[in-house]
């Protein structure tokens, strides 16, 4: 039970290869004004040891929903790569694409704690440390290849065969090539991120969790702008959260939580809170 999925970390969940998971979820957001998410999320298992995800999100400014926007489009490819030490230690990687299907904080303020807006590709190693059959401790480190203002994030790969350019640059993904798509230039608009779970699932079916992320964007050019959502830009952030699962059966389970940001000030986010339902089959 504690390999399932967290809010602000990953972990070593892997939907069977015969399974589909399904997730409804709401999350309520604070800064300048309190705003809702809708959330949709689809992991579907193509083996044992690789999921592939779909999450979709829809931007409400007010509870109400009076004003509503599509929100960004995630893709998550997850591969679980091992269990060492006895069965201690599981680790796997996720490769996640956002698609900015919504709108950027940086041409309209009023969607900054909700939207990114922007194309990125986060790569995130993951490790399960298990005390025991129901403690669990997990880590995350990610790399995150963010798309600059006015850049075409994707521009610099090369697809025609025809043009030696194309072989000399390795696709456009050799760092040391002028305008490659890992090139120094393009690379200051990344950022990093770690984050660190801990998962009790003593009192089953009732699961407890307790979670710290934290991204680092200081080294970013854009770093003027200040930070306002856990994938933005400029600065640093912190947050924490705690929450509970509770298990019905192997087909469904209810999650619940709690999200503060301690350091937070001004328009950023200070609070959220979630809750939604999980349905295999």
């Amino acid at each position: 039970g504690g390999a399932f999925s967290l809010p602000l970390s990953r972990t070593c969940y892997t939907v069977a290869g015969d399974k589909i998971d399904l997730y409804f979820g709401e999350k309520l957001i604070t800064g300048k004004s309190m705003h809702r998410v809708d959330v949709l999320n689809i992991n579907l298992g193509l083996t044992d040891a690789t999921t592939l995800g779909v999450e979709w999100n829809y931007l409400n400014y007010d509870i109400s929903g009076d004003e509503s926007e599509t929100g960004d489009t995630l893709l998550e490819l997850w591969h679980f790569t091992g269990r060492y030490l006895h069965e201690r230690i599981d680790s796997g990687i996720s490769f996640t694409v956002r698609f900015p299907t919504g709108p950027e904080p940086g041409i309209d303020d009023k969607w900054r704690n909700l939207s990114v807006g922007r194309n990125e590709i986060k790569i995130t190693p993951v490790l399960s440390l298990r005390f025991s059959d129901k403690d669990i401790l997990n880590l995350n480190v990610s790399y995150i290849l963010r798309e600059g203002r006015e850049e075409d994030f994707y521009g610099a790969l090369k697809y025609d065969l025809k043009k030696c350019e194309t072989y000399r640059t390795v696709f456009g993904l050799n760092p040391f090539a002028k305008d490659s798509f890992f090139s120094s230039d393009r690379l200051s608009d990344d950022y990093m991120s770690v984050a660190v779970s801990f998962v009790q699932s003593g009192m089953s079916p009732v699961i407890y969790f307790c979670e710290i992320y934290h991204a680092f964007t200081d080294f970013q050019k854009d770093s003027s702008v200040s930070l306002k959502t856990a994938e933005g830009e400029g600065g640093s952030l912190t947050v924490i959260s705690a929450g509970g699962k509770y298990l019905v059966g192997d087909s469904i389970f209810f999650m619940i939580y709690g999200a503060l940001s301690p350091l937070s000030s001004g328009e950023e986010q200070r609070w959220s809170s979630g809750a939604g339902i999980n349905i295999f089959f």
